[in-house]
């Protein structure tokens, strides 16, 4: 009996899944999807620092100019 059961075993026997492997290696791992895309608040805020950048240019602009005059 103890061929028999042995057979039967390896009849039922589930494929060997080891925790954490994949049979595909290429694949992602996570299945949760996020756009990339930036949102309306991403924008505002680059908008904020551009507006930003460009006015300290032309006060940095300005306050050369004024510097300048005065030495001459």
């Amino acid at each position: 009996m103890t061929g028999r059961a042995s057979t039967d075993e390896q009849q039922t026997r589930l494929p060997d899944v080891r925790v954490g492997s994949m049979q595909n290696g290429l694949a992602p791992v996570s299945i949760a999807e996020r756009s990339l895309g930036a949102g309306l608040m991403q924008w505002v805020s680059l908008a904020a620092i551009v507006l930003a950048a460009l006015a300290a240019d032309q006060l940095t602009k300005r306050v050369v100019t004024i510097m300048l005059a005065d030495e001459y």
